[in-house]
């Protein structure tokens, strides 16, 4: 189900939008990581059907920790804000790794 209270989104899919969107800013700056933690909180009801924003963005780096900030918008609040750790990892042995994984059933053929 994707509706929690009535005309009201789940928590749960509130969290893996933001964790998506977060996704995007590790695209937009190049670097692979891995997820260390991901916080949501709700300060007000997340609507069901109005149009959201989801906007993300690098607060800051610690060493290998990027420290990911951000919030969704309804068109009069903020409804969520989040906070993740990622864990910065090298292209190279990204891609290295990710080549030696054999490829899932479906893109066998």
């Amino acid at each position: 189900a994707h509706e929690g209270a009535p005309n009201r989104s789940p928590g749960g899919v509130v969290s893996a939008m933001c964790h998506d969107v977060s996704g995007y800013v590790l695209g937009d700056i190049n670097q692979a990581a891995f997820t260390g933690d991901h916080y949501v909180r709700h300060p007000a009801p997340t609507p069901l059907f109005p149009r959201l924003a989801c906007r993300d963005r690098l607060d800051h780096r610690d060493g290998r920790k990027l420290i990911l900030t951000g919030e969704l918008t309804d068109a009069d609040a903020v409804v969520a804000t989040a906070r993740a750790t990622f864990i910065a990892v090298d292209p190279e042995a990204f891609a290295r790794l990710t080549a030696e994984r054999p490829a899932p059933p479906d893109e066998d053929t």
